[in-house]
């Protein structure tokens, strides 16, 4: 009946994470927390506390921090695939693989302002205390389990269910909160919004319009955030006309 029931359920999931993002942005809701996150940032002086030596980069990143009066970056390139991303210290590391392939500095001010937003919004620190207070309840189930083989078991089942049913979807809601943010801090930084589009649909087709679902990923796929993009878009634009 157990495996029955099991291999009824997971089909079904993967089916419903097919039809689209279970988690669908709101781009003024983003925004206004995002403006209180950067409020206590307003009084400090815009600079970078240590710069590639990439002179696109470091130019990208100091408009987007100038812009969006964000501060204390240390920016780093490195040889390696397509690819950026940012730690809970504010660094972020810019691949060559991804300087290759962007055609102008607002398709790469896309991908920084995405991992900018990462930061600004504490994803990094927020991705690493859920992890640690599972792992925390893990021990503690294990220690007071007087049957350590099947507590093993039944914590290694937990993690696996907890991976796709809780921690994926969260990383997944993360990346559409740094795209739309990302979005917003490319914007403010006079670049064009219409090359986050481009870059992202690119990738899209790079990766052979990737088909299928997002249900076993930590990322949407480029087909879904695409869409949010043209959300976040009208949404932008439609709040400037009520102003």
């Amino acid at each position: 009946m157990k495996r029955v029931l099991c291999c009824s359920i997971v089909p079904f999931c993967i089916l419903l994470s097919a039809c689209g993002p279970a988690y669908i942005p709101n781009y003024t809701d983003i925004t206004t927390r995002a403006a209180s996150n950067l409020q206590r940032e307003n009084s400090l002086q815009p600079h970078l506390r240590c710069e590639s030596g990439v002179e696109q980069i470091d130019r990208v990143v100091l408009q987007l921090a100038t812009a969006s009066k964000t501060y204390n970056w240390c920016v780093h390139y490195k040889k390696g695939n397509w690819n950026a991303s940012v730690d809970n210290k504010r660094n972020i590391i810019v691949n060559s693989g991804l300087l290759e392939d962007v055609e102008s500095d607002s398709e790469l001010a896309a991908v920084i302002g995405h991992e900018m937003a990462h930061a600004i919004f504490n994803h990094p620190e927020k991705s690493l205390a859920a992890k640690q207070s599972f792992n925390r309840m893990k021990q503690s189930i294990y220690r007071g389990s007087p049957d350590k083989g099947k507590a093993q078991l039944a914590l290694a089942l937990a993690g696996l269910l907890h991976g796709v049913l809780v921690e994926k979807p969260f990383n997944r809601e993360q990346e559409y909160e740094a795209d739309t943010l990302g979005l917003y801090l490319l914007m403010e930084s006079d670049y064009e919004a219409s090359d986050a589009i481009r870059i992202w649909y690119r990738q899209h087709q790079k990766q052979g319009g990737d088909g299928g679902t997002d249900f076993m990923s930590t990322h949407p796929l480029n087909r879904k955030r695409v869409v949010n993009f043209f959300r976040a878009l009208a949404s932008h634009y439609k709040s400037r006309e009520i102003k």
